[in-house]
């Protein structure tokens, strides 16, 4: 009799019918198979926002202290080359007595900064200090000696990562002021 229970025991264990096959569909719901799978989505998705989100900001702090240093290049080109520049016989390259265009398009041609726009002020260095910008009623081309050249490199932030589209349109500039000094 042992030996016929042993091996009729698995067949009296299944279950037949409609009621075995809603138990097995429970059974199912309530495993924990693939929970793993949405527990990876979900914080994976939340991970590389973050790593995208940080990759921009990097991006637009290089951005930043590219357009700092054009405007401290730009500025200093500038300051060598006032309206006595000729005279000195220093610059002996045809760009003396610089124009804001000239030096627009130097700042321009500087590694990095060609997507970046260029503005360029001289003024009167009576009353300025280094923490107080150029009037905005300046004369064009007051390139004397002992005046202030100030260039302002300004960009726009465009992000080619996706998820980080709200730094997309962030305006930022830097600006740099040299003493013409021939």
């Amino acid at each position: 009799m042992r030996r016929f229970a042993r091996r009729m025991w698995p067949l009296f264990r299944q279950e037949r019918g409609p009621i075995a096959r809603d138990d097995r569909k429970r059974s199912c719901l309530r495993g924990e198979e693939g929970a793993e799978t949405v527990e990876f989505a979900l914080t994976s998705m939340i991970f590389l926002m973050l790593v995208f989100g940080f990759i921009t900001v990097c991006f637009m702090f290089f951005q930043y202290n590219t357009s700092a240093e054009a405007a401290r290049a730009a500025a200093r080109w500038a300051s060598v080359r006032g309206s006595n520049c000729a005279a000195a016989g220093i610059i002996t390259d045809g760009t003396c007595n610089a124009t804001a265009a000239q030096i627009q398009t130097y700042a321009q041609s500087l590694p990095g900064a060609g997507a970046m726009t260029a503005s360029v002020l001289w003024c009167s260095s009576t009353g300025i200090t280094s923490s107080t910008p150029c009037p905005a009623t300046t004369p064009a081309n007051s390139n004397n000696p002992g005046n202030i050249a100030e260039v302002t490199m300004q960009f726009t932030v465009t992000s080619w990562i996706p998820l980080t589209s709200a730094f997309n349109g962030l305006s930022l500039q830097s600006t740099a002021q040299h003493v013409i000094w021939n």
